[in-house]
């Protein structure tokens, strides 16, 4: 029996280095679909990039990844899983939304779950 289908999403705030605030709203999670026991397809849901600065507010891009299980096993038989992945972006954004994120940025993350 598959596990059931689910929508998740993220939040997140921070501050930019130069003191500016953003909002993350969605952070890219999304529709999961697992049709049988060993594909999943996850649609991402576009994030809305909000600054508190001039920088342009907006949705960004819509991806898409699928999973897919080709071997496995408990502990019990070898303990082991090969798993592929395959990843696609579907570009929508009309300007860089998400580009004043650096890695030195500090974030506060909630996340949410819904289940179908």
């Amino acid at each position: 029996m598959s596990p059931p289908n689910r929508v998740n999403y993220d939040l997140a705030w921070g501050t930019e280095p130069d003191g500016t605030s953003f909002a993350n709203y969605g952070g890219s999670k999304g529709l999961e679909l697992i049709p049988t026991s060993r594909t999943e397809l996850i649609i991402g849901i576009p994030p809305n990039i909000a600054h508190g600065n001039s920088a342009h507010d907006g949705f960004g891009d819509m991806s898409f990844l699928l999973n897919y299980r080709v071997l496995s096993a408990n502990q019990e038989n070898g303990n082991y899983i090969l798993t592929l992945f395959l990843g696609a972006t579907v570009l929508q954004a009309a300007t860089a939304t998400g580009t004043t994120t650096r890695g030195d940025t500090r974030h506060r993350f909630r996340q949410g779950l819904v289940q179908l």
